[in-house]
C-alpha cells in the first residue's frame, strides 16, 4: 500500500498539508494497516491511534465558533508555546517545528490580510475535547493577530464511520 491508501476517506488538503510532509521528512515504512506503530515517530504523529482505525475514519468540512471550542490541554499548551516562542523568543518544549517562527509569521501577516486562516485546521474529538491534529500555528497566528467577533474557525473533523447495520 502506498502511505495515501492508508488513509482513504481523509481529504487531499488534510494529507497533503499534515503526512505528506512527515513522510517526506521521516519515511514511510509500513504495507499493510495491521503494521504496529509502537515504537516510531508515527506513533506519536497519528496518537497513539493504529493504522486500521485511520483507515476507517471520515472527515467532515465544518466552520464553527471559535469562541465555542474547548480544545484539549496539549493544545493549549502548544497553543501558548507557539506564541511564547515566536512573539517572546522563549524556549519550549513543543514550538520545535522546522521553520517555527517563520510560519507563525507568514499565518500571521495571512490572517491580517484575510482576517481567516490560510488552511482549515484538522481536528478529532477525544474526551468531549478537539484535539488539533494540525493546525497548532495557525491557531496560535489568530490568537496574537485577534480573533474577529464571532469568527468561524474552518475544520476537517476526523470521526468514525457510522455503521448502518
Amino acid at each position: 500500500m502506498t502511505p495515501r491508501e492508508f488513509f482513504p476517506y481523509m481529504p487531499d488538503e488534510v494529507f497533503e498539508m499534515w503526512l505528506a510532509p512527515f513522510i517526506q521528512q521521516i519515511g514511510w515504512s509500513f504495507t499493510k494497516i495491521t503494521d504496529d506503530l509502537s515504537g516510531t515517530r508515527w506513533n506519536t504523529l497519528l496518537r497513539d491511534i493504529p493504522l486500521d482505525v485511520w483507515n476507517q475514519l471520515i472527515w467532515s468540512r465544518i466552520d464553527v465558533e471559535f469562541t465555542k471550542i474547548e480544545f484539549a490541554v496539549f493544545n493549549k499548551l502548544a497553543i501558548e508555546d507557539i506564541i511564547g516562542h515566536c512573539v517572546h523568543g522563549r524556549s519550549t518544549a513543543t514550538a520545535n517545528l522546522p521553520n517555527t517562527k517563520e510560519r507563525f509569521r507568514a499565518c500571521a501577516e495571512f490572517i491580517r490580510v484575510h482576517k481567516t486562516i490560510p488552511k482549515p485546521i484538522a481536528v478529532m474529538s477525544r474526551d468531549k475535547k478537539i484535539e488539533v491534529i494540525d493546525g497548532n500555528h495557525r491557531i496560535a497566528a489568530l490568537l496574537h493577530v485577534g480573533l474577529p467577533k464571532g469568527y468561524r474557525l474552518p475544520i476537517w473533523m476526523a470521526h468514525p464511520k457510522i455503521s448502518l447495520t
